[in-house]
């Protein structure tokens, strides 16, 4: 204050007000962002988001052999007869 710094001392509550006073406001709110998540909100969306990938892995380890057959006849050229073919989805 004595350097002509700051008109006076305080926290940002006071910043707050001060800076409304001068816009002539009277009503007015405060948000902030980003919005802080509580603190098992957080935990529990972090779990689930794992939990999802877990499964679709899960379910994508049962499908790998047949996608390594399709890629396998993707790639290859010309006619094909490929019989009996099954796939069973369990």
């Amino acid at each position: 204050m004595e350097l002509g710094l700051v008109d006076t001392l305080g926290g940002l509550d006071l910043a707050i007000d001060i800076a409304a006073n001068k816009a002539k406001l009277e009503r007015y709110r405060i948000e902030s962002f980003p919005k802080k998540k509580e603190a098992f909100e957080a935990l529990l969306e972090k779990f689930g988001e794992d939990l999802k990938y877990r499964m679709i892995g899960s379910e994508m380890e049962k499908l790998e052999p047949y996608y390594k057959a399709f890629a396998i006849m993707a790639k290859q050229k010309g006619i094909q007869a490929r019989l009996p073919f099954e796939i069973i989805f369990e």
